[in-house]
């Protein structure tokens, strides 16, 4: 059988009886090694694509190509081609089944191996439109080289069509630590990380923990301050609030800004760490360049009369001193019944 398709295949050639050359390369197939086979399926491949411009069939051989040498380029092309014509029936499902027997692991690290899983993760995505089987395949890549953007941006979009919001948060917050990306950027991929950990996945302290990655790349911002003196009263943490507007002190110039981080600071001061002296710091400034602050005069008052039933050290110094700043500042406006109250006191 073999010798008679040795003998008939030159015949076949010469009349261009290209059916039956592919019949006589077939058979001689099957008495060649796996390397000697390649050139025999490339001839087969050129027939049936170019001479009977058969592309299923082409399809095939093209298989059986890739399946001898998986590393050649020009065979993954030839396939992806073929398995976009109609006539190759399941085209890109079949293409995928293939590209899914090449491994990728740590003992199978190749980059070839990885160019292959990036065609698959696109031929699933994009032609087979199976978000829930492309997302292992992006991750897998994302795992192999973290800092390509290419699996980054197509994981954030199947995350968000998916709700995949803890892996979502997390793709953000890497995206802001590891890419090449303005600050103005990374803040922004910080706050929507943040968003999604306070609104939807009700996480208040890694909310808190990336406001405060966006005040580590800029002070000023004032979407991050305002989340983070929000979430700080929500969740009872005073001392931090404290901090907050202490640092928020530093940075503005505007007077009536700065009064009013003052009275809040000393209404933090007063209500809930107990440091009387520092609320009266507070009020003093204020007081002392706009004497009459209205919020400020009204909690100096409502300090000095709370004082007048507090049990601590240095109260009577407190209540002194709050009698120095306020009584000059009535007498001022003429409240009787204020300075009444005060010399009582």
């Amino acid at each position: 059988r073999h010798k008679l398709a040795a003998i008939l295949e030159p015949v076949y050639k010469q009349s261009e009886s290209h059916e039956k050359v592919c019949d006589m390369l077939e058979i001689r197939l099957e008495t060649l090694d796996d390397m000697d086979k390649i050139p025999v399926w490339q001839e087969i491949y050129d027939i049936r694509h170019d001479a009977l411009d058969d592309k299923a069939l082409a399809f095939n051989a093209a298989v059986e190509l890739f399946k001898l040498d998986p590393e050649n380029e020009t065979v993954w092309e030839n396939l992806e081609t073929l398995a976009a014509d109609e006539a190759v029936e399941s085209g890109y499902a079949r293409l995928n089944d293939l590209y899914a027997t090449i491994e990728t692991d740590d003992e199978h690290n190749d980059a070839w191996r990885y160019a292959i899983l990036r065609r698959r993760a696109l031929i699933v995505e994009e032609k087979l439109e199976d978000e829930t089987n492309c997302v292992p395949l992006w991750e897998k890549l994302h795992d192999y080289e973290a800092d390509d953007m290419e699996p980054i941006n197509h994981l954030e979009n199947l995350y968000k069509s998916s709700t995949a919001y803890e892996k979502l948060v997390k793709l953000y917050e890497f995206k802001a630590q590891h890419s090449d990306s303005s600050d103005e950027e990374r803040i922004q991929y910080y706050l929507d990380a943040a968003q999604i950990y306070e609104d939807i996945l009700t996480d208040s302290n890694n909310a808190i923990r990336v406001f405060q990655s966006v005040i580590e790349i800029d002070n000023t911002q004032e979407d991050a301050l305002k989340a983070l003196e929000r979430l700080y009263i929500a969740n009872g943490l005073w001392s931090e609030l404290a901090s907050l507007y202490d640092e928020e002190l530093n940075l503005y110039t505007d007077s009536d800004q700065l009064h009013d981080i003052r009275c809040n600071l000393a209404s933090v001061c007063t209500d809930h760490l107990a440091d009387y002296e520092r609320a009266i710091d507070c009020y003093t400034s204020v007081l002392t360049d706009n004497p009459a602050h209205e919020k400020a005069l009204a909690d100096a008052d409502i300090l000095l009369h709370k004082l007048v039933s507090v049990e601590c050290d240095n109260v009577a110094d407190y209540r002194s001193a709050l009698c120095e700043l306020l009584e000059p500042i009535y007498v001022q406006l003429d409240d009787k019944a204020k300075l009444v109250s005060l010399l009582r006191i």
